[in-house]
């Protein structure tokens, strides 16, 4: 019976924790001394399925499903040894600043449920974890090779 049972709690569509997409990660951050243990990574999904750009992150309050907040024609630069992405919903919904160079990074993220929703019905209603509340710098960020 045990079985059954965690079948019936592990998160289906309705609740909004889809489980992610395979992805290729672009760059990922870790805040450091984050007492939430945050790690943020922006990826691409596959370009058939049309090569979308999202923003993941996992945590302690996230659980073991990553929070997904997609980023609809988001145009990240990314090279080698730099990535940077500005991006903003006209409605203010969503507001990622984020940079990453060899000397230094900077991460801001702000994500509003009740505005984009609207937008995307399918939103996780976790993306409000993803809130830096302001302009983070102490992170240890890697960018991913080229595959």
């Amino acid at each position: 019976m045990l079985p059954i049972i965690l079948l019936l709690m592990a998160p289906t569509p309705s609740d909004g924790q889809v489980p992610p997409r395979p992805t290729k990660l672009a760059v990922g951050c870790a805040l450091v001394g984050d007492p939430d243990a945050r790690v943020y990574e922006l990826r691409r999904e596959p370009e058939g399925d049309g090569g979308a750009w999202i923003l993941m992150m996992r945590s302690r309050k996230a659980g073991a499903a990553p929070v997904v907040l997609p980023l609809p024609d988001a145009k990240p630069e990314v090279t080698p040894s730099q990535v940077t992405l500005s991006y903003e919903t006209l409605n203010g919904g969503r507001h990622v600043e984020w940079s990453v160079t060899p000397s230094a990074a900077s991460l801001e993220v702000h994500a509003n449920f009740e505005l984009e929703v609207n937008i995307e019905p399918d939103l996780d209603p976790r993306v409000e974890l993803m809130n830096t509340d302001g302009v983070v710098s102490t992170l240890a960020c890697e960018i991913a090779p080229p595959r």
